[in-house]
C-alpha cells in the first residue's frame, strides 16, 4: 500500500465500497463477512499511521475497528451501511478543525500547490476566500452526512447504494466546479503585483531590454537594462569567487552598484555585511581577515565595483540565489560595540511581499526614487529589492537637497523619504503642489511630526504613509497622519506589552520566536492600533540615523582624557547630539589652555573615525563635575538644561536651579548682536541686555511672569566684555513679583551688576 498504485486502487475500492455492498447484500452474503471490507481500509489508515504519524488517520482506523465490531457483534446490515456517514463526520471534524485553528484546510492545499502563494501579494485575500471554501465544505458533509444517515433506514439497499455511490460523487463533482468557477472570479479581484522575490529571480525574469533603473533624469535616457544587470552581476560573481574572502563588506552610493553587488554576493553563497558608515576606523574594527570591502568608493584595500564589471560583455546565465541567504546589517547596540544584526534573505522577501500586498499596484506606474541611504533595511527594501522584484525603474542616485524635487515634477514617482528630508523640505521655500501627479510618498526612520507631514502635503500634494519599526524587527506598522496618529500593525505580526510598557513584537522578519522587545513606550487601542509614548533606553535617531549614545559616550572616554561624559538628544530646528564633558587630569593638561573651538575640534576629529559625521554632537559643554542623585546616576534632564538656551548671541554653560533660586553660566560671544550698534569703540554689553536676559532666563527657570512693571536699585559696577564668563544669580518672590539678579564673576565672585525687577503677577 505505500506505492501510488496501491493508493489508487484502494481509492477505487472506497468508491465502489457501496456498490460492493449492494451486491453482497443481493447475493445474501451474510454483514459479517462483508466487515471485511472495513478491515481492509482499517488496515490501510493504520499503514498510512506508522508512515505519516498522522492522527486522524488513527482516529479513522479506531472508528472503523469499532465498527467491525459492532458489525460482527450484531451481524446487521443496517450498521454496515454506517460507513459512508464515519467518513462525512471525520471529514467534516478534519475540515472544521481548521476553521478555529488557521490557516483553514484548502489554504493548506493551496499552498501545496503553489509555493509562492505565501509570499503573494494576494495571500491576504486568498486565504479569507479559503476559509469560506473550507466552511462551503464543512456545511456540505453536514448535508451530505444527514442524507446518507436516512438512507441507511430508508429500508432500501437500492436507496442507500444509489446515493451513497452516485449522488453523492456527482455533488462532490458539481461542488467542485462550481467552486472553480467562483474561483476564477475572484481571482479577478485580487491585489495585482508583478512581485517576484530576490530568490525566484531567473534569467528571462524580465526581456532584457526591460528598464531596470535610470541616471539622474528620466528624459536623458541613460538606463541600465535587465540585461545590463544580469552581465554585471555574472563578471562581479566571477570575481568574487576568484578570491578566498568567505564574506564582503558592501557599501557602493549608486542604488544600481549596490544592488549588482548585494546579488553577486548571495549568488556566490558568501556572508554579506552591510554598512553606511565607511570611517576607516570603524572598517578595521568590524572588518575580519577573510573578509574583504567591495565599494564604488574610496576605500583602502577594497574592490571596485565598477572595475570589476567593465569588462563584462556576453550573454551569461544568471544564478539563483538560496532565500535562507545570510546578511547582517551594521546599527548601534545599546552596550556602545557596533552591532551587527543577522538577517535571512526571506525575511526581507516576505516584508518586500507585504508592502506589495498594500502598495504594489498602486507602484506598478510609477517611477522609485529615495533620499534615503539603502544600506539600512528601509532603505534597501524601498530603494533597491522592492523596485527591482516589482519590474518598477528606481533612480541609481539619492536626491540630497529638497529643492532637486523641482527636477522631477512631471514625473509619476515613487518618493522613498524620511523625517529629516521632510523636514527639510518643510523648511524649503518651495511651492505648493510642486508636482504634476502627486507621488506615493513614504517616510521611516523616526516619527514625523504632524506639521511636518502637513507640509509635505502641501508641497507634494500628498500626505506620508509612515513605516514604523527597526532592523530588527522589519516592518511593524504603518499609519498616515493626517487620518489618524495610531499606528496599524502589519497583518503578519502580532505584538503585546512589557510589564515596563515597552512593545514586544512577534513577527515573521525575525529571527526568535520568542520575539523582540522594543524600547518603545506605547499604548493599544481597542482596534489594535496603538500610539507611540516615547523611548525607555538609550537609542536614539538623529537624521533618522539611529545612533546609541552609549557607544557615543564609550568612544569619548576611550580618548583617555575625560573623568566624565554625558551624551544627551536635543531638538532644536533639527535633532542633534549634545556632549557634556569633564576632563581628567590629562585632558586638562592636553586641552585646558586651548580654545573651546579647539577642544571641540578634537573630539570630533577623533569620533569621525568611527561615527559618521551627521550623528557627531553638535554642541559642547565642558564643566567640574556633571549632577547626580544620591546614587551615583547622572541627571540626563539637568544635562539637557545646559544646552536649552543658546544661540548665535548668548552661550548658556551651566544652570543650576533650587526652588526659587538659580545660577547660570554665560558668555556673550563677540559675534553677538547684543554688541552690534553699542558703543563702536567698545564692545561692552549693553545694560538693557542684562535685565532682558535676568528677565528671560527666570521666567524659563523660575516660571515668573514675563509682565515687566518696573526697576528698582540697578547697579553698573563693572562692564562685561566680549566672552568673558559671567554668572547670573537670580532669586524669584512669587508673592511679590520680584526678581533679584546678581551678574558675577564665577570665580572672584567680583561683582559686575545687580537689581530689582518687579513683574506683573497674573491672577
Amino acid at each position: 500500500m505505500k506505492s501510488v498504485l496501491g493508493k489508487v486502487v484502494f481509492t477505487i475500492f472506497s468508491v465502489c465500497y457501496p456498490v460492493l455492498i449492494f451486491a453482497g447484500l443481493y447475493f445474501k452474503i451474510q454483514p459479517r463477512v462483508l466487515s471485511l471490507l472495513l478491515v481492509i481500509m482499517a488496515a490501510f489508515h493504520f499503514s498510512a499511521f506508522l508512515r505519516g504519524k498522522n492522527r486522524k488517520t488513527l482516529f479513522l482506523f479506531a472508528g472503523l475497528l469499532g465498527l467491525v465490531a459492532l458489525v460482527w457483534v450484531t451481524n446487521s446490515e443496517t450498521t454496515l451501511k454506517i460507513y459512508p456517514v464515519l467518513v462525512n463526520l471525520v471529514l467534516l471534524g478534519v475540515f472544521g478543525s481548521t476553521l478555529f485553528r488557521p490557516p483553514s484546510l484548502v489554504f493548506r492545499f493551496a499552498l501545496l500547490q503553489d509555493k509562492t502563494l505565501a509570499t503573494s501579494p494576494s495571500v491576504s485575500a486568498v486565504e479569507k476566500y479559503c476559509f469560506k471554501v473550507t466552511l462551503v465544505w464543512c456545511l456540505f458533509f453536514v448535508f451530505n452526512g444527514s442524507v446518507s444517515w436516512a438512507t441507511v433506514f430508508a429500508g432500501s439497499e437500492w436507496i442507500w447504494s444509489l446515493y451513497n455511490g452516485l449522488i453523492s460523487y456527482i455533488l462532490i463533482g458539481l461542488l467542485f466546479l462550481i467552486e472553480y468557477a467562483v474561483r476564477v472570479q475572484v481571482r479577478k479581484k485580487y491585489p495585482k503585483s508583478n512581485y517576484t522575490p530576490l530568490s525566484a529571480w531567473h534569467r528571462r525574469l524580465y526581456p532584457d531590454e526591460k528598464i531596470l533603473c535610470f541616471e539622474n533624469q528620466w528624459e536623458e535616457k541613460r538606463y541600465r537594462t535587465w540585461g545590463d544587470f544580469v552581465r554585471d552581476t555574472a563578471a562581479l560573481r566571477a570575481k568574487i569567487n576568484s578570491l578566498p574572502y568567505s564574506g564582503w563588506i558592501l557599501h557602493a552610493e549608486n542604488v544600481y552598484r549596490f544592488l549588482v553587488a548585494f546579488t553577486a554576493v548571495l549568488q556566490t553563497g558568501k556572508k554579506l555585511y552591510l554598512t553606511a558608515n565607511r570611517a576607516p576606523d570603524f572598517l578595521r574594527e568590524i572588518r575580519e581577515a577573510e573578509t574583504g570591502i567591495l565599494t564604488d568608493q574610496e576605500i583602502a584595500d577594497s574592490f571596485s565595483i565598477p572595475e570589476c564589471v567593465k569588462n563584462s560583455s556576453g550573454t551569461v546565465d544568471f544564478v539563483s540565489v538560496s532565500k535562507d541567504s545570510d546578511l547582517f546589517l551594521y546599527t548601534s547596540g545599546t552596550t556602545g560595540a557596533p552591532k551587527a544584526v543577522h538577517k535571512k534573505l526571506f525575511q526581507f522577501e516576505a516584508e518586500g511581499a507585504e508592502l506589495s500586498f498594500l502598495w504594489g499596484e498602486a507602484c506598478l506606474s510609477r517611477r522609485f526614487v529615495g533620499t534615503v541611504n539603502h544600506h539600512h533595511i528601509y532603505g534597501l527594501l524601498f530603494s533597491a529589492l522592492l523596485p527591482a522584484s516589482l519590474g518598477v525603474p528606481f533612480r541609481s542616485e539619492r536626491i540630497e537637497i529638497p529643492e532637486s524635487l523641482k527636477h522631477f515634477s512631471r514625473e509619476p514617482l515613487v518618493l522613498v523619504s524620511s523625517p529629516a528630508f521632510l523636514k527639510r523640505l518643510a523648511e524649503s521655500k518651495l511651492e505648493n503642489h510642486i508636482f504634476e501627479i502627486p507621488p506615493l510618498l513614504f517616510s521611516s526612520g523616526g516619527v514625523l511630526p504632524v506639521e511636518a507631514a502637513q507640509e509635505a502635503k502641501r508641497i507634494t500634494g500628498t500626505s506620508p504613509a509612515e513605516i514604523y519599526g527597526s532592523t530588527e524587527t522589519g516592518g511593524i506598522a504603518y499609519r498616515v497622519a493626517e487620518k489618524s496618529l495610531a499606528w496599524t500593525p502589519f497583518r503578519v505580526n502580532r505584538m503585546e506589552l512589557t510589564e515596563n510598557g515597552c512593545l514586544k513584537v512577534y513577527s515573521p522578519y525575525l529571527n526568535d520566536p520568542a520575539g523582540f522587545t522594543t524600547g518603545d513606550l506605547v499604548e493599544f487601542n481597542e482596534d489594535g492600533s496603538f500610539i507611540l509614548k516615547g523611548r525607555i533606553d538609550s537609542i536614539v535617531k538623529i537624521e533618522e540615523k539611529r545612533i546609541s549614545l552609549t557607544e557615543v559616550e564609550s568612544r569619548i572616554r576611550a580618548t583617555g582624557l575625560v573623568q566624565d561624559v554625558c551624551v544627551v538628544a536635543l531638538t532644536g530646528f533639527r535633532e542633534y547630539l549634545g556632549a557634556a564633558v569633564v576632563l581628567n587630569r590629562a585632558g586638562c593638561e592636553q586641552l585646558g589652555k586651548c580654545s573651546l573651538k579647539a577642544r571641540n575640534d578634537f573630539f570630533k576629529n577623533y569620533l569621525s573615525g568611527y561615527l559618521e559625521r551627521t550623528v557627531l554632537p553638535k554642541k559642547w559643554r565642558y564643566s567640574e563635575s556633571l549632577p547626580g542623585d544620591t546614587q551615583g546616576k547622572i541627571k540626563r534632564k539637568e544635562i539637557e538644561q545646559l544646552f536649552v538656551k543658546e544661540s548665535q548671541n548668548v552661550i548658556v554653560r551651566d544652570v543650576r536651579v533650587c526652588e526659587d533660586k538659580m545660577e547660570v553660566l554665560l558668555t556673550v560671544p563677540k559675534s553677538s548682536d547684543y554688541y552690534d550698534g553699542h558703543f563702536n569703540e567698545f564692545h561692552l554689553l549693553p545694560a538693557v541686555v542684562q535685565i532682558d536676559l535676568a528677565i528671560r532666563f527666570s521666567h524659563e527657570y523660575l516660571q515668573s511672569s514675563l509682565r515687566f512693571s518696573k526697576i528698582s536699585r540697578v547697579k553698573f559696577v563693572k562692564p562685561v566684555l566680549p566672552d568673558t564668563p559671567i554668572c547670573l544669580e537670580a532669586s524669584y518672590s512669587r508673592e511679590k513679583g520680584k526678581i533679584t539678579f546678581n551678574y558675577l564673576c564665577p570665580e572672584s565672585r567680583a561683582l559686575f551688576s545687580s537689581g530689582v525687577i518687579f513683574m506683573e503677577v497674573l491672577e
